[in-house]
Order: C-alpha cells, then structure tokens, then sequence
C-alpha cells in the first residue's frame, strides 16, 4: 500500500450545481416534517414513513452503516430531481423524522461511510477522500489515491475504532482490489487483488480491520463469497448456495448470507474456518438481512412470498414477524427493503414503494418483542 499524504482544504459541500438554488430549495426538508405514522396491522409495531417528497429515497444498503452510535439519526440518499438518470443527494434525520435536511447535495460523492461514534462520515469524489461533519456540512479533503485506475463505486465501510475507511479501486488494467485510509495520519493507499469480472459489496472486518469481505465470480466449487488480507491474499469462505446477500456479523469475525434454493436460510462462517454455522432456519424465505452493529440482533426481508420483515435473535436463532413493508420488490433497488437495523437493536430503517414512490421508513422495534425471542 502506498501512503500518500495531502495538505488540508476545506469547502462546503453545497456548491455548483446547487450555488445558484435559493437557499430554501436546498434545505426544503428542514422546515416541513414529512413523516407519517402507520401502525402495522399484524403486529401493532408503529412504523414512520419518514419521507414523503415526490422522489426517489431510499437507504444507503442493508450492510451500510446508517444510524449514528445513539440511534438517534439516520442517513439516506434521494434523488435530487425526478428524472431518471438523476444524482443522488445524502440525507440525514431524526429517528422522530424531524431536522430532515440534506447533508451532501449539489456535488459527486460516493463510498459514504458513516463513523461509528461522531455525527460525520467519509466520501470519495473521484481520487480524493474527504471527511464531512453532518451538522455544519463542512467537508475536509483528507487525501488523493495516487495509483493507475481509480477509485469505483459503492457502499463505503469503517472499522469500529473509526481507523480505517476502506472504499473500492478498479486498476487500470480493469481487475479490482480495495484502497485504505487511515483517518488519524491521513495515509492512503491501495490493494490490488487482481479480481476481474463481478466485485460487489466489498466490506472491511469491523472489528480489527485485518480482511475485507467481497461477492465476485464462482470458483470451481460454486463459492462465490471472499475475504482478502492487507497483502492482498484472497480465499474462499464455505459458503455454498449464497445468494449473494452477505455481511460480517458485526464484530464477531463471522460472515453471514441469506441461501438460495426452496429453503433460504441463514448461514455464516469464519473466515480460515471449514465450519458452517446456522443463524436462522426458513421459513420465511430470507433475502436481504442487516444486522446490528454488536451483532446481536437482525432484521430480514423475505421474498417469493413477501412474508415482511423478521426480527431474528442471533444467539437463539428465533424470529417473528416485526413488520409488513409492502414494497413492490422489483428490479430497481429502492423496491427492495434492504434493513438496516440500528444499534441495540431499537429501530430498523428500511425502503418501500407501497405508496407508489419510493420512501424511507423506520419501525420501532418493541423491547418486549426482543425479550420474546432472547429468552
């Protein structure tokens, strides 16, 4: 990995496009709440609609981090006009759905990480890595990635600790590996793995931040789930039938995936380990599952059938029926619900278009409920 070091400069992060908008047209979330309360009909859980501006919202991803340390607020991205081919801009608000307001608005970003204990996350806009402060939208430019090829789209991930932020690189030659910055010397660089063809939701170890988890291509025994170290040695993890949905099981060094096939489970491994572990069985038919960042509790979506979403206890392995999202599950991503649940396990964010454009929503998650299912 190659260190490169950059001076400080500092800019907002509305400018360009935005520079000639009045001021209320960039900041119209703060001033109108736009949530709604629904009461789900089945389990009596109370689920906000949070947004309800004609447009595109949803949540960063299931494995994201999305909520800050004290569950309190949460980050999502809508479009900025309702076009297609539109940029996305990043939002924040309160879990109660107030001080929506966007955080980057008007300018490139991408690999968004938010850190584990400050109201603030990081960022690429091409090569260069900056660090935002969400409540004065104050951005710092921490480094450039100086390497051939460039830095590449997707969810963005940190470490526990808020040490490293880890993004994706695509080398110029078109095979993959991942870059690193560290956030208190500001030294960035990359690792190429070689990786050619599918190389998707790539995300550091939380814990220690020694390996990287990503999907790609299937070896010859179908697995298509890998970690790779810091020296840039990529293996398998035994995870057959993945589908492709998968994270690390907060800070347990564990990796787990919703299967394929009629069963749809959940499974996960440790990396070095030829041992498989069952964290849920079906039904319900599993399909995208967040978890919290300690590790203790998951929320999953199901599909084909759409049965709503499941609170899963990770050390019991039960779960029930937490809410209906009534999302049209299509194609496009912001049909799916993609949970992302909140630390201690109190709310879960999530996407639905049930009222024909796509939203964010949170549903409270009754303590009751949990004590149900960890006991």
């Amino acid at each position: 990995m190659t260190p490169r070091r950059t001076t400080r400069r500092r800019f907002l992060a509305l400018g360009g496009a935005t520079a000639a908008v009045p001021w209320i047209a960039t900041r119209r979330g703060k001033a109108d709440i736009e949530r709604k309360l629904h009461v789900d009909g089945g389990t009596g859980v109370q689920v906000w609609q949070i947004t309800s501006f004609p447009t595109v919202h949803q949540n960063l991803y299931f494995h994201s981090r999305c909520w800050t340390a004290d569950a309190q607020t949460f980050v999502f991205q809508a479009l900025r006009e309702p076009v297609r081919g539109a940029p996305y801009d990043l939002y924040r608000a309160n879990v109660d759905g107030t001080e929506l307001e966007p955080v980057i608005s008007g300018r490139r970003w991408g690999n968004f990480a938010l850190h584990p204990s400050r109201r603030a996350g990081y960022f690429n806009d091409g090569n260069e890595l900056s660090f935002i402060d969400m409540d004065t939208r104050e951005v710092e430019l921490l480094a450039v990635v100086e390497a051939e090829g460039g830095v590449v789209g997707g969810p963005g991930s940190m470490t526990d600790d808020g040490r490293l932020y880890c993004f994706g690189w695509r080398a110029a030659d078109g095979s993959n590996g991942f870059g690193l910055l560290d956030t208190v010397t500001r030294l960035a660089g990359v690792i190429p793995l070689g990786v050619r063809g599918k190389f998707t939701h790539l995300q550091i170890e939380p814990r220690e931040g020694r390996l990287v988890h990503f999907v790609s291509d299937p070896d010859a025994e179908g697995r298509i789930l890998y970690v790779a170290d810091r020296e840039g040695k990529v293996a398998p993890l035994p995870l057959l039938e993945a589908n492709g949905h998968n994270a690390w099981l907060g800070p347990t060094g564990k990796v787990y995936t919703n299967t394929l096939g009629l069963t749809r489970d959940i499974l996960a491994a440790r990396p070095g380990s030829a041992a498989v572990e069952v964290i849920a069985k079906a039904p319900p038919r599993f399909w995208h599952t967040g978890v919290s960042p300690d590790g203790e509790w998951m929320v999953s979506d199901t599909h084909n059938p759409d049965e709503g979403l499941h609170l899963i206890c990770v050390r019991t392995g039960r779960h029930c029926l937490l809410c209906r999202a009534e999302s049209s599950q299509g194609h496009s991503q912001y049909t799916h619900p993609h949970p992302s649940v909140s630390p201690e396990g109190r709310y879960v964010l999530f996407n639905s278009d049930r009222t024909g454009v796509p939203h964010v929503y949170v549903a409270h998650i009754p303590d009751e409920m949990k004590r149900s299912l960890s006991e």
